[in-house]
């Protein structure tokens, strides 16, 4: 695979998503390098830790709202999460290839085990844990 700009790939620059707020990561000081090429940079940004103290307290206050949420609009949102996963499956695999070195087979065979699981949970069938 050829050098990869994180531009060629996502949407925003490194960032953490925090309450639905994109909270950028400006600076290097965390790299991440292609195992499989070490001179390939697949993204680089900093790191705030006041995030994770903001993203817990966020994730706490959330909760309730979808503790209380009907199973048919949680099952909305697993669907549409797997229809985003299928549609992405290629620049996903291509991700987890650049991250992790695999080969690219099995950097995309992750996306259908994601979405298997998907399947697994949203399964109705007999022994199915799921209840509504």
């Amino acid at each position: 695979m050829s050098a990869t700009t994180l531009e060629s790939f996502l949407a925003h620059e490194p960032a953490d998503m925090i309450a639905g707020d994109i909270r950028p990561l400006p600076g290097q000081s965390i790299r991440s390098h292609n195992p499989a090429a070490p001179a390939e940079t697949v993204w680089e940004g900093g790191s705030n830790l006041a995030h994770v103290d903001d993203a817990v307290s966020a994730a706490r206050a959330a909760q309730s709202a979808w503790a209380r949420t009907p199973m048919s609009k949680r099952i909305e949102a697993l669907q549409a999460f797997k229809a985003i996963a299928t549609a992405r499956k290629d620049k996903m695999g291509q991700l987890i290839q650049l991250e992790t070195g695999k080969a690219k087979w099995d950097a995309h065979a992750e996306i259908g085990i994601l979405t298997g699981k998907l399947d697994i949970t949203l399964d109705e069938g007999d022994g199915s844990s799921r209840q509504r």
